[in-house]
């Protein structure tokens, strides 16, 4: 009986996990569906790898999977997802111990098409509520004795690839509903500082208030085209 007891207890033993399987390990992060539930994107994370994000077809089709990603957004409609990209983990911790920035990129990804356009060194990205036009902010400049917190923005049309360009940008956020766009101008001699609008559908731009000052704050009312800074 003794004979017969011994194998099937040593089947139930586990091996012990070492120091090299939990660089193996991997969490499942954010995870969205785009606007016509056809997509699902997950963000993967490693313990002492880099991560990436995979896009699954919910009819059953293969995962895309887009390497040395660490998260990902849906536009509200319309087929784009935008998909934060950066360096190698060994590379980001040399740079990091060098005291070299960190810059990540930002991957605009048409789910239609399966095309994708690459935009280098961005900070933040926000998508217009219409799903048509995307905000990419860039990396505030490094070095010098600023006084200002502002920045180079840029307005793509998604479909298009139609970009533009705003500088001198502290803060900048869509309104709802409307691909309109409030931005707080902020110089290093405050020459030209205020509140603008940009209606990404039309081109007009419209100044609502300059002064020699520094301004903040600004928000839009939920679902409202009222601004307040």
């Amino acid at each position: 009986m003794l004979a017969i007891l011994m194998p099937i207890g040593l089947q139930g033993m586990q091996e012990l996990i070492t120091p090299e399987d939990y660089a193996r390990f991997e969490s499942l992060g954010s995870a969205s569906f785009s606007a016509d539930a056809r997509h699902l994107a997950v963000t993967v994370s490693r313990v002492d790898d880099d991560g990436e994000v995979r896009l699954v077809p919910l009819d059953g089709g293969e995962a895309r999977v887009f390497e040395l990603a660490t998260g990902h957004s849906m536009a509200p409609t319309g087929a784009w997802m935008a998909v934060v990209t950066g360096p190698p983990q060994e590379e980001r911790r040399r740079m990091q111990r060098d005291n070299t920035p960190v810059r990540n990129d930002l991957l605009l990804v048409n789910m239609d098409t399966g095309e994708e356009t690459k935009v280098e060194k961005v900070q933040g990205h926000s998508f217009s509520d219409d799903g048509r036009f995307v905000l990419l902010n860039r990396y505030p400049p490094q070095g010098g004795d600023r006084e200002s917190s502002g920045r180079d923005v840029i307005v793509r049309e998604l479909e298009t690839g139609i970009d533009v360009n705003f500088g001198n940008v502290a803060q900048a956020s869509w309104a709802d509903d409307h691909p309109i766009l409030g931005m707080v101008i902020d110089a290093n001699d405050m020459a030209g500082n205020g509140v603008r609008l940009f209606n990404a559908e039309t081109g007009a731009i419209r100044t609502l208030h300059t002064d020699a000052a520094r301004f903040s704050g600004m928000s839009w009312r939920d679902e409202s085209l009222d601004l307040a800074v």
